[in-house]
């Protein structure tokens, strides 16, 4: 019998495994992955504002620093627009209540 990996695991490519994810999770949410790590990183998120679980914010920032650490160009995130609706979100709040104050 013969047991391929592939039959065990779901085997991953990165950093485009993981850059699929936070762009999926920046259309989601409408936001930049780039600016909530920082936001993260200095303490200044809001998770009950931002409108997401802790749980969704860890596996965010957890994919954040796997693309980040394997090579993920940051700039492909932010040149990826069409998450992007600017305009919508400011019409439906600001994105200064995503961060604790």
């Amino acid at each position: 019998m013969n047991i391929n990996i592939d039959d065990l695991f779901d085997v991953v490519v990165e950093p485009e495994h993981s850059k699929k994810i936070l762009i999926d999770l920046q259309k989601k949410y409408n936001y930049d992955s780039l600016k909530l790590y920082d936001a993260y990183n200095q303490g200044a998120i809001d998770v009950e504002n931002l409108n997401i679980s802790q749980d969704k914010l860890n596996y965010w920032i957890h994919h954040f620093i796997i693309y980040k650490e394997n090579g993920g160009d940051l700039w492909e995130l932010k040149e990826n627009k069409e998450w992007d609706n600017t305009e919508e979100r400011n019409k439906n709040h600001s994105s200064l209540s995503f961060f604790s104050s």
